[in-house]
This record gives C-alpha cells, sequence and structure tokens, in this order.
C-alpha cells in the first residue's frame, strides 16, 4: 500500500523531528554539564549590582518612553526593506507604468511622519533621560525617603566590596 504525505504533512513530520532533537541535545547538556551551586551563584543578577531597595521601586516613566520609541522605530524601519524592494521590482513597472511614483511618494509620507513624531518627542525633551531632567520629576518626599535614589553609602560599600574582590583574584 502507497503512503501519500501532503506538504503540510511534511511540514509537521520535520517541526515534530526538530522538537525531538531540541529536547534530545537538552537532555544530554543536562547530563553532561557540571552542577555546582553555590551561593553566589543562586544570589540575585542585575546588571552586576547586588539590589539594594527592591525591585519594586519607582522608576522614572522615561525609561519606558525611550523603550517604546526605540521598538516602534524598528518596527517602522522594518516596513522600509518591502517597500524599497517593491519600489525597484521590475514586474510590477510593467503592469502600471506611474506605480514607482506612487510607491515613491507612499514611502515619503511615512518617512515624513516618522521624522515628525522624532520631532515632536525632541522638542518636548522626551528623549532626554539625563539626571538633571529626572531631578525634576522627583518630590522632596521621595528624596528623604530614598525611594528614588540609591545612598552613598551603599555605593562606597558596593566599591570597596569589589575592590577587595578584584585585590584577591590578583594576589
Amino acid at each position: 500500500m502507497l503512503c501519500s504525505v501532503s506538504t503540510f504533512g511534511i511540514v509537521l513530520l520535520f517541526l515534530i523531528i526538530a522538537a525531538f532533537f531540541a529536547l534530545i541535545a537538552l537532555g544530554v547538556g543536562s547530563f553532561l554539564r557540571p552542577n555546582n551551586p553555590t551561593t553566589e551563584k543562586n544570589s540575585t543578577y542585575e546588571c552586576g549590582e547586588e539590589t539594594i531597595l527592591g525591585s519594586w521601586g519607582k522608576f522614572n516613566i522615561r525609561f519606558y518612553l525611550i523603550a517604546l520609541v526605540f521598538v516602534l522605530f524598528e518596527v517602522e524601519i522594518i516596513f522600509l526593506f518591502p517597500w524599497a524592494k517593491v519600489l525597484t521590482d521590475t514586474k510590477v513597472q510593467a503592469i502600471e507604468s506611474n506605480w514607482q511614483v506612487y510607491a515613491f511618494t507612499e514611502g515619503l509620507l511615512f518617512i515624513i511622519i516618522l521624522v515628525m513624531g522624532l520631532g515632536y518627542l525632541w522638542k518636548n525633551n522626551l528623549l532626554n533621560w539625563q539626571l538633571n531632567s529626572i531631578k525634576e520629576d522627583i518630590s522632596k518626599d521621595d528624596l528623604t525617603k530614598n525611594k528614588q535614589i540609591i545612598p552613598n553609602t551603599a555605593y562606597q560599600s558596593i566599591n570597596t566590596r569589589y575592590s577587595q574582590k578584584k585585590n584577591s583574584i590578583n594576589n
């Protein structure tokens, strides 16, 4: 009896085999890698520094805004690549003679809207996250309660600890 598999069946079979190989690789890796947990390896890691005030502290909204603007511009830049490809496609130009003018105008309008959005952000100083602009948003109560700013003693203790570790490693 002859068995035929459709194109989707081949894709499904490929995905099942790929998942199987991935699970085998993870399983073999779990047996071969060393397992030496220490207190330092199990400690919380946050940008190389230990947490001081906890993870539920206040963050300035500008960090979130910068991240959103970055993602927004990255996604919009991705849309420019297919536009550039279609703009230079000779098959589409053969179908309609003024297609290239239309596509160029649409792309130019898209870029103008992007530049206008960037100009708005720049004009309203929303792309600046320097400390002098952040201090305007910090109330005096937050400064006295140390919710926003890490005390200097914490920085000093971290610096002495890391300099001691560096000295012990060098010796």
